[in-house]
């Protein structure tokens, strides 16, 4: 997801906003019953300008450093959508969810908890608990600090194909030839996601690039899966700790406290 910017959002997001919800409703459109859609047997039947309309009704008036940045985001987004339109008339994606939301449980092992209570506990059952079971619980499987985590989120579509489902997420950057572990997590953390909730087959992840139309796929391998989740734990353990170490970056420039942040000449 791209950053939040001061004052309440960052003008970059704005032609992804706009353009995506275009997007999202084109690939639902298959799955509208035939009634909503004008043609016999459920066919699509739906015109370019229609298409246009709703991304007019969809856009959002805001966030925009001038009157010039704002229209050429505008038309940008025309553009795409008069792509994906010649693109896809003939194939629409068979979308069987669009923006769905999620909240998953994650159960951590106790080298994520370094808490003094803890610690103490884990020293204790040790030397006290000797059974193969207890020990095997004191490896891994034990919550951490006996707690079980959420982790909420939203995903942009999640299409079905010959019964097994494709997770797509949109994306305004351009498209890479090879992605980077940190550049899939946010689709491998859908990946676990789709795979507890819904118990079916995933057949790939896609991240979709608006400003081109073209798709990087790939599917998160278990060893990925593994070192997300560990990730995640580990960035809960930093929370308990109070541990925010700052990480300046490009993205400084999009936080709210950069004005007055000592590390944003870094």
């Amino acid at each position: 997801p791209l950053p939040a910017g001061r004052g309440g959002g960052d003008s970059s997001s704005a032609p992804r906003r706009a353009a995506a919800s275009a997007k999202q409703y084109m690939g639902s459109i298959e799955n509208s019953p035939p009634s909503c859609l004008g043609g016999a047997g459920g066919g699509i039947n739906i015109s370019l300008e229609e298409i246009l309309k709703l991304y007019e009704q969809s856009w959002i008036d805001d966030w925009y450093e001038s009157d010039k940045q704002k229209q050429e985001y505008k038309k940008k987004g025309r553009e795409i959508l008069k792509e994906f339109y010649q693109k896809h008339k003939d194939n629409w994606p068979n979308a069987a969810y669009l923006e769905k939301g999620f909240n998953i449980k994650l159960r951590g092992t106790r080298k994520h908890e370094n808490t003094k209570t803890q610690k103490h506990e884990n020293t204790k059952t040790q030397k006290h608990e000797n059974t193969k079971t207890q020990k095997h619980e004191n490896i891994g499987t034990t919550a951490v600090g006996g707690e079980v985590y959420t982790v909420r989120g939203v995903i942009d579509r999640i299409d079905e194909e010959d019964g097994k489902l494709k997770i797509v997420d949109y994306k305004t950057g351009s498209p890479k030839d090879k992605l980077t572990f940190n550049e899939k997590e946010q689709l491998l953390i859908y990946q676990m996601a789709v795979s507890e909730i819904f118990r079916q087959e995933i057949s790939s992840l896609a991240f979709y690039y608006l400003n081109n139309n073209s798709e990087v796929e790939f599917l998160g391998t278990d060893e990925e899966l593994d070192k997300t989740k560990d990730k995640i734990l580990n960035i809960i353990k930093d929370i308990k700790k109070g541990e925010f170490p700052a990480k300046p970056s490009q993205l400084c420039k999009f936080c709210d406290f950069y004005s007055i942040c000592e590390f944003r000449k870094s």
